[in-house]
């Protein structure tokens, strides 16, 4: 190719930078179109301790991360997996090396997953992670649960409860953004206290997810009204059928160190069943 003599005075500026932001924009709508139709994950307080609600029949969304430590992921199962043992690692070897108590939600978000996860979104030549997700910490009381929400882009942030109603006891995450703006104002006008009880807990968070995905609904159709009819169809089918219902409680009430627990069918069923 011939050189490219540019005329006096005028300074060649390399086209890179513009790629490189070309690439991030690109690389931000493929996650977005991968994560359109997923199921979306609802973090709540409650009177117990705090509540992870979804629903998947084909794969598991709510793990264990360490005692008090649980996480929700929306996204590719397999970016899903790799963030849960990135998590675990983190966790056991901040809990061997200092104690017990210096595993926290912030120091394992701000200084080890958040960092890596961006590192990942910004390498051009590589795949990203695809994924959304909550991770939720629970505390001593119900004003002190904290949640925090990490994008594929590595940012993040949190939610605490608070006992002068300035927090926010609750977080999701939503394959869309007009998914998530309905959820969280539902919720805004549902959640009253941060000690609910559980059955109370889990219906408000099964409608939050029931508005989540009908929010994608009305979006796939292009229908811009909400649908109060299609919304109570939705609360029916989960309350009859309850399939792929998945449940993860940091139950302040259990006697081990570890307070993580998922909630048996039974349990599912119980709750569901008894929406007025």
């Amino acid at each position: 190719m011939p050189d490219i003599h540019l005329p006096q005075g005028v300074m060649h500026v390399p086209s890179e930078p513009f790629r490189w932001v070309q690439a991030m924009h690109n690389r931000r709508e493929y996650i977005l179109e991968r994560l359109r139709e997923d199921s979306p994950v609802v973090g709540l307080s409650c009177e117990r301790g705090i509540l992870l609600f979804t629903v998947s029949a084909q794969s598991r969304k709510n793990y264990e991360i360490y005692d008090r430590i649980a996480f929700g992921g929306m996204g590719h199962p397999a970016d899903v997996e790799r963030i849960r043992l990135m998590a675990i690692d983190l966790a056991h070897i901040e809990g061997f090396t200092r104690s017990v108590q210096d595993v926290t939600l912030r120091r394992l978000v701000n200084f080890g997953i958040c960092p890596a996860v961006k590192h990942a979104f910004e390498l051009v030549h590589e795949a990203p992670f695809v994924f959304r997700s909550i991770f939720a910490q629970l505390g001593e009381t119900s004003r002190s649960n904290l949640f925090c929400r990490v994008d594929f882009d590595g940012s993040s942030g949190f939610n605490m409860s608070c006992a002068d109603g300035s927090g926010q006891p609750y977080c999701v995450v939503g394959s869309t953004p007009a998914s998530e703006a309905e959820m969280l104002e539902f919720l805004a006008d549902r959640v009253r206290s941060i000690n609910h009880n559980l059955e109370e807990a889990v219906q408000i968070a099964a409608q939050a997810w029931t508005v989540g995905m009908e929010a994608i609904r009305r979006s796939a159709f292009e229908e811009p009204d909400f649908d109060a009819a299609s919304l109570k169809r939705k609360w029916k089918e989960l309350q009859t059928r309850h399939s792929g219902v998945q449940m993860m409680l940091l139950d302040r009430d259990l006697k081990s160190d570890c307070k993580c627990r998922i909630a048996t069918q039974d349990e599912i069923k119980g709750f569901l069943q008894n929406w007025k």
